[in-house]
């Protein structure tokens, strides 16, 4: 079984940003700490070349939630590809390298996402998602973002119909706006809510895997 799970960036990084190390280097060339300014990023990947991680490495604080799951469903034996959502990239597979930046959606100050945000968002991600997502199946997609990040991704959604199912984690308010045929929903409210559901989604495709394997011996 081929599995496909999107996700969101955090502000939580392996290497913080701000961090002494990092500032001095920056300083050293004369650039400010990586934001926003996404015109600059072939440059910070240089002159942070040695603080780079793969995104599965580099994103701390709920993602590790995430995490943790795609690790068992690996353990288990699924094939499982994961994507994440990112300001800075548009979007990452989970062995890309990335930079240590210091923006993420759900912690800008402003109730609105700045326009300009969003827009160059959808410029780096839209041909990453056809190339990464849309031209291959999977058979399923599996969506954990938060309310923000659903917000944005709701004009993709239902793009999703090369996986065979489609399992949501998110606000109730949003199924109404998923037109998938083979949706499985799972309301949450709040972020202790959603840890709970994907770490039961766990058990649930541990599950399945025992089932399959007594199937199969019987």
């Amino acid at each position: 079984m081929r599995i496909l799970v999107i996700t969101n960036c955090t502000k939580e990084k392996r290497y913080n940003p701000r961090s002494k190390p990092i500032v001095d280097v920056l300083r050293k060339h004369n650039l400010p700490i990586p934001t926003t300014n996404y015109e600059l990023l072939h440059v910070y990947e240089e002159v942070l070349k040695d603080y780079m991680l793969p995104a599965f490495d580099m994103y701390m604080g709920t993602f590790l939630v995430v995490r943790n799951f795609v690790s068992k469903l690996r353990r288990l034996g699924y094939s499982v590809d994961l994507y994440i959502v990112t300001i800075p990239y548009g979007l990452v597979p989970d062995y890309m390298k990335i930079i240590p930046y210091d923006t993420n959606l759900d912690v800008m100050s402003n109730n609105k996402i700045p326009k300009r945000v969003v827009e160059k968002w959808r410029e780096k991600f839209e041909p990453l998602f056809r190339k990464h997502i849309l031209n291959r199946h999977h058979d399923v997609g599996i969506v954990i973002l938060t309310e923000r990040w659903m917000k944005l991704f709701l004009d993709y959604i239902n793009l999703l119909t090369n996986c065979g199912k489609l399992i949501v984690v998110a606000k109730s308010k949003y199924k109404m706006f998923i037109k998938h045929p083979n949706l499985e929903f799972y309301p949450i409210n709040g972020i202790l809510m959603r840890n709970k559901v994907v770490k039961e989604l766990g058990k649930k495709f541990e599950l399945m895997k025992q089932i399959s394997l007594m199937n199969f011996l019987n």
